[in-house]
């Protein structure tokens, strides 16, 4: 899926827009090689660039070819046998002198975030300030998953102090 807006310092809500134009934010959920060549046409980014953000194991990085490539991961929430738990993907931001552009292997809630007006006072034009808004998003999901998970362990504890099942060890081992 591909995702054209922008929001300007004098837009109250991001504008979503039909072609990619100078200030734009694009962002390519799962992408489809047909999306991929449009925003490579468009942009002129490396085909490696985008793909290095869609590889479910690439670590964390900052490279600096003809354009800046920052891939970090971000918590997210996956169903397992009627249990929710967490793991982490890559997210791969671009930032040319005209667009940022993220990639990503799914919808995360760091990215959903800013078309739900919950980040205040971000503007796709503004592209460092914006990349520092996502970062700082995905810093706040990290501290609410991690005391979830700190809540579910003292959860946890407690039910084995009172009778040491082997599913409650497994669960602890599991958190």
């Amino acid at each position: 899926m591909i995702k054209i807006t922008k929001r300007n310092l004098n837009d109250e809500n991001i504008v979503d827009l039909e072609d990619i134009t100078s200030g734009c934010w694009i962002n390519l959920q799962i992408p489809s090689e047909k999306e991929m060549d449009y925003v490579i046409e468009k942009t002129g980014v490396l085909k490696e660039l985008i793909n290095s953000a869609l590889d479910e194991n690439e670590r964390p990085r900052f490279d600096i070819e003809k354009d800046v490539l920052i891939i970090f991961r971000v918590p997210c929430e996956k169903m397992e046998n009627s249990d929710v738990s967490l793991e982490t993907i890559p997210i791969g931001i671009i930032i040319t002198s005209d667009y940022v552009i993220t990639v990503s292997l799914m919808e995360t809630d760091v990215l959903k975030d800013f078309y739900e007006n919950k980040v205040k006072n971000f503007y796709t034009s503004k592209r460092i300030r914006f990349l520092m808004q996502i970062l700082s998003s995905a810093n706040y999901y990290f501290v609410k998953y991690l005391d979830k998970i700190e809540d579910e362990i003292d959860r946890t504890e407690v039910t084995l102090m009172q009778s040491m099942r082997n599913k409650d060890v497994i669960r602890l081992f599991n958190l």
